[in-house]
Order: C-alpha cells, then structure tokens, then sequence
C-alpha cells in the first residue's frame, strides 16, 4: 500500500516539478536525463540479479526497450512542454486519461470481456481528450495554434508506450525479467536523452 501511495504522489509531483523548474532556474531537460540515470540505475542495483546484466543486450526483448525507451523520452518532453505552455491541470488530466487505451489494447489483446460501465469509462475518457483539445479562442490566438493539439499527443505517446509494454512483457519476457526490462527501458531514456541533448 505505501509503495502504491508513493507511486501516486511522485506521478502527480512530476507535473507540479516541470511547472516550477523555470521559476528556479532548474534546466527542465537536465532534469529529465538525470531522472531516467537515476531510475535506471536504482533498478539494476535493486534488480539483484546482477549476473543478468551483460546479457540484456544480447535479449530478444532489448530492441523494445530501445524503442520505448525513445518513445518514453519524447512523452516526458511533451509534458514538459504542455505543462510549462498549457498548464498543469490540463497536462495532468491528457496523461491520466491516457489509461483507456491501454485497457483497449487489453479487450482486443486479451479478449476481455467490455461490460457497461468500462464502455462508459472509456467513452467518457474519450470525450474529455476531445474537450481538451477543443481549447478556447484565447489559447490559439495567444499562442501557437499546434500547442492545443498537446493533450491529444499526450494521450497517444503515453497510452500507446503502456501498451507496447504490456504487450512486449506478454510475448517476449519472462515473469523473472520483468524488473530487468524496466529498467533498461529507462537506461536507454537516459541514453537517447544523452545523444539529443548533445545535438
């Protein structure tokens, strides 16, 4: 339960981070490749299994971790993005409703049974990525006009990076690696963030 609470405040800490960082003059994108360094690290040390891990990159599941690894990059400097040009409510609310697709995938993938209420969950979720991207006049003529369509990339980049996970850690990883997997997902952030920001 304390594990889950922790989970929930950092999530949510993560939006209000990226609003205040200008205010205190924190390099939001240095900020971010030290917290996929640290994530990264503090899951192979934690992991244990550290006979393990000279052989990640010769897995069938690396080249994943690569690609999502990106992917999740791109996200994080998204809601960067949306959080410190939208704001944080908006921000916040476009990642959270991102679990629809997820679940989605997860009717069609594992051929769950769509009851009422999560038909209604999802239409409703749907409804508000359409509210949200739907700005007022004020938004678009203060800035630029694509910056209203971040909620929606929002929804897609985070919804779709859950679920290639789920789906990768189904077909391809053993219920042993699942910890190892994570964490190279995040080494592979830091590395990918490396080699932008030196471009």
């Amino acid at each position: 339960m304390i594990f889950l609470l922790l989970a929930i405040l950092s999530s949510a800490f993560i939006f209000i981070l990226f609003k205040l960082f200008p205010s205190f003059s924190v390099n939001t994108y240095q900020a971010i490749v030290i917290n996929y360094l640290t994530a990264g690290t503090c899951g192979f040390i934690f992991n244990g299994n550290y006979t393990k891990i000279h052989e990640v990159v010769r897995s069938s599941w690396f080249i994943f971790a690569i690609f999502i690894g990106i992917l999740l990059l791109l996200t994080f400097l998204l809601i960067k993005y949306s959080t410190q040009n939208i704001g944080v409510s908006i921000t916040t609310i476009a990642c959270k409703m991102s679990v629809v697709i997820p679940v989605i995938f997860s009717i069609i993938y594992d051929k769950e049974k769509l009851g009422v209420f999560k038909l209604l969950g999802i239409l409703l979720a749907i409804f508000a990525i359409f509210l949200l991207v739907k700005t007022d006049n004020e938004l678009k003529t203060k800035k630029k006009w694509w910056i209203a369509f971040m909620p929606l990339l929002l929804f897609l980049g985070l919804g779709i990076s859950d679920s290639l996970v789920k789906l990768i850690q189904n077909a391809y990883i053993d219920v042993n690696d699942v910890s190892l997997f994570t964490s190279s997902l995040f080494f592979c952030s830091f590395i990918a963030s490396t080699f932008y920001g030196l471009m």
